[in-house]
């Protein structure tokens, strides 16, 4: 009975080692189908889209909680500091978009 499970579990280990190498080798064949300013333009659109999403993102949540200082923030900045802040930075992201 051991010896069967073992088996199994030999057999399944052997195949999924299978499929890992099929998988390896589309990737290397692929890599050499694409050349490297293909390879290179995606990267680099896709790092501008990844980018401009976090930096929407990250506005959104400034927008929504620049009504009220943060309670650690409160004894060392003061309302107008916090808000010119908050427009400065809001600015500068969006000018960075």
């Amino acid at each position: 009975m051991f010896k069967e499970k073992e088996d199994l579990g030999n057999n399944l280990l052997t195949k999924i080692l299978d499929l890992l190498i099929l998988i390896d080798m589309n990737i290397v064949e692929l890599l050499n189908q694409l050349n490297f300013t293909t390879l290179f333009l995606i990267f680099i659109v896709s790092k501008l889209f990844i980018e401009t999403y976090l930096k929407t993102r990250n506005i959104k949540s400034i927008n929504e909680n620049k009504e009220k200082i943060p309670e650690r923030f409160t004894d060392v900045v003061t309302d107008e500091e916090y808000k010119k802040s908050i427009n400065y930075n809001i600015e500068r992201i969006r000018f960075s978009i």
